[in-house]
């Protein structure tokens, strides 16, 4: 099973968010393609936040 994820960005960073609320990873990500591994962070839901949006990431093996 995959860790990682691929997403569009047009923004130049991204903060991750526990379901707590604590921040658990962020990036600084060139414009375009980028793929994100969080294979180090535990089972859960996550948040991860842009400059512009939002997205719920479920992770879970």
């Amino acid at each position: 099973m995959s860790t990682c994820f691929t997403i569009q960005i047009l923004i130049r960073c991204f903060h991750l968010y526990d379901q707590s609320g604590k921040l658990v990873k962020s990036k600084e990500v060139v414009r375009g393609e980028n793929k994100i591994d969080i294979s180090e962070l535990p089972d859960g839901a996550y948040l991860m936040k842009t400059e512009s949006e939002s997205y719920k990431i479920i992770k879970k093996n």
